[in-house]
């Protein structure tokens, strides 16, 4: 560099053109590699803590169907809490294969929406009766209110079950003992000219500090915390809900306060049969 006007060839003005466009080249390559090493790493991140969350209930599983086999257990009312405990282990276990599935196909892109005319109140009611063990488990009332017009609505009958299964788990997961969850289902609810089934779960639960909701529905965010009897958290139960909403072009939001409960809005536009 210097402080003298120069005139450049034509040469030279195509050798800089040459050189910018492999500096470019070479900055994209770059930032190419940054986003493969970024995907990678919370790749990796998230496999982590899903393996580190199987491993507790599995040991739990085999450490009571040992105990089992080893003490025998005739008490006929011990013997049915053991079990109680095992099908918890399972069915978290599930849960926890059933994210890394999910995610994983998330991540590929594969998120697919299979619409189909569904009975929106034996869905529901189906999804709050699987969520009843748990929650009765912590002496919580889990109560479920559906307003339609027309029972038939069509919808993704999975990815509604996963929805609502994982907003409603999560309930009772930070909710303590005795509280109470409350879930309230209205179809149609007009949105900018569109049916909408509109979804609230309604918590009694430890709540979520502000300065958290910003990022709760990101799979990479640095808050965990454990629910109210110690379950652990694997955090991709509200992402997954997030991308399922967002597949479905809809909208969800949450009001929460510590200590105070939260509670969980969801928009979802109804289907075409070609979507």
């Amino acid at each position: 560099m210097d402080t003298q006007k120069r005139q450049l060839s034509k040469w030279q003005l195509d050798s800089l053109g040459i050189l910018a466009d492999e500096v470019i080249a070479r900055l994209e390559l770059r930032l190419k590699q940054k986003l493969l090493e970024d995907s990678k790493f919370h790749k990796d991140e998230s496999l982590r803590i899903i393996s580190h969350d199987m491993r507790n209930p599995l040991a739990g599983i085999i450490g009571i169907t040992e105990l089992i086999r080893t003490d025998g257990h005739t008490d006929p009312e011990e013997l049915k809490y053991l079990m109680e405990l095992v099908e918890r282990s399972a069915r978290k276990l599930l849960d926890n294969v059933n994210d890394l599935f999910e995610i994983t196909k998330i991540e590929s892109g594969g998120i697919t929406l299979d619409p189909e005319v569904t009975d929106l109140e034996v869905i529901t009611n189906d999804i709050i009766e699987l969520q009843k063990p748990n929650a009765r488990v912590k002496k919580i009332d889990l109560d479920v209110e559906i307003n339609h017009n027309n029972g038939s609505v069509i919808v993704d009958p999975v990815r509604y079950r996963q929805i609502l299964g994982n907003l409603v788990n999560n309930a009772v997961k930070f909710t303590p003992e005795g509280g109470n969850i409350n879930v309230f289902v209205d179809y149609p609810v007009e949105v900018e000219g569109r049916k909408n089934i509109k979804v609230r779960v309604k918590d009694e639960g430890i709540g979520i500090p502000k300065k958290h909701q910003a990022s709760l529905f990101s799979k990479n965010k640095n808050y965990r915390r454990q629910g109210t009897f110690g379950e652990n958290s694997t955090g991709m139960g509200l992402p997954l809900v997030k991308n399922l909403v967002d597949a479905h072009n809809g909208s969800i939001s949450l009001h929460s306060e510590p200590e105070k409960g939260t509670e969980f809005t969801i928009f979802l536009p109804e289907l075409s049969r070609m979507e």
